[in-house]
């Protein structure tokens, strides 16, 4: 207990550093155009944890009008192919980065037509610059969404506490979400139209905790990002190995070029390979989806929602 006492006591410290760091950066930029700045993600929560694939800080910059020059104030982004603005400098002698959401000002009305993972990593941020207090404003106008509007979050919440609690059966549940491969998964997504008709509780919980590896494509491009960085590379090409182009794109469209070099070379040395071990490796992915999705970093849903 003392040794992970210790541990959450240094992640802290980096946290509150990292914090630090990004309050002197945004101090320094040139803020005519902009109307907030928010840091989100993981730093923001205080679990942030820097994966194989990048560790950047996340911060929303909120617009005071569309036509924004995010070069001139940011400096080059150094990531185009995916859809952040990404650049690295340095405070206090030390190299940081950060990956930067830039949108116009959000108002009440253009927050409910959000996806509930961009509801998210607004309500979950922290504000760093909010001219005359704009935003604090509206965003006493969205806090009842958090209850509201975010329906299935709420409901992935409800049956998680229920399958907890063995209300559907905890041993079928487990049994479906963590011994079962990838092949065997995608034949009980067939079969629980007929359980539905026999038990729906059982059956929609089934499907809540049935993530198959197809289902990646439907993520949002901040939630791939985060899996990556929990991802090593070789299990990320042997799973992609004969994966669908829609699936392969998807992730390909989140990393930078030269990651995306790199995977596709490993995937090609590879050569043939067993499907037992594709499916293995894409079964690590599912496990990092649903630790991911049961932390609340990424918001998953489910077959029937």
């Amino acid at each position: 207990m003392k040794n992970l006492n210790e541990m959450k006591a240094r992640q802290k410290d980096f946290v509150g550093h990292l914090r630090g760091l990004t309050e002197k950066y945004v101090a320094g930029l040139e803020k005519e155009k902009i109307q907030t700045i928010l840091l989100s993600g993981s730093v923001a929560r205080g679990d942030y944890f820097p994966g194989k694939l990048g560790g950047y800080v996340d911060l929303i910059v909120m617009t005071k009008e569309p036509n924004f020059d995010a070069n001139t104030v940011f400096g080059k982004d150094i990531e185009p192919e995916i859809p952040y603005h990404c650049v690295e400098t340095f405070i206090d002698d030390e190299k940081i980065g950060f990956e930067i959401d830039i949108r116009p000002f959000v108002y009440v009305h253009k927050f409910e037509t959000f996806d509930e993972p961009g509801k998210w990593s607004i309500l979950e941020s922290k504000i760093l610059y909010d001219e005359n207090d704009l935003f604090s404003k509206e965003l006493s106008k969205i806090e009842f969404l958090k209850k509201k509007e975010l329906k299935s979050y709420i409901v992935a919440e409800a049956m998680r506490v229920l399958k907890d609690s063995g209300f559907f059966g905890k041993t079928l549940c487990s049994s479906v979400s963590e011994n079962l491969n990838s092949s065997q998964k995608d034949e009980l997504l067939v079969s629980t139209n007929e359980l539905f008709e026999k038990d729906p509780l059982i059956a929609m919980c089934i499907e809540k905790n049935l993530f198959t590896f197809d289902m990646i494509s439907n993520l949002d491009d901040r939630s791939i990002q985060k899996i990556l960085r929990e991802t090593d590379s070789d299990t990320l090409a042997m799973a992609l190995k004969n994966a669908p182009e829609n699936i392969q794109e998807k992730i390909f469209r989140n990393m930078s070029k030269r990651a995306a070099n790199l995977v596709k070379e490993d995937m090609e040395f590879l050569g043939p390979v067993k499907p037992d071990d594709v499916n293995a490796a894409r079964d690590e992915m599912i496990k990092t989806v649903i630790a991911l999705s049961g932390k609340g970093e990424i918001v998953v849903s489910s077959y029937w929602e």
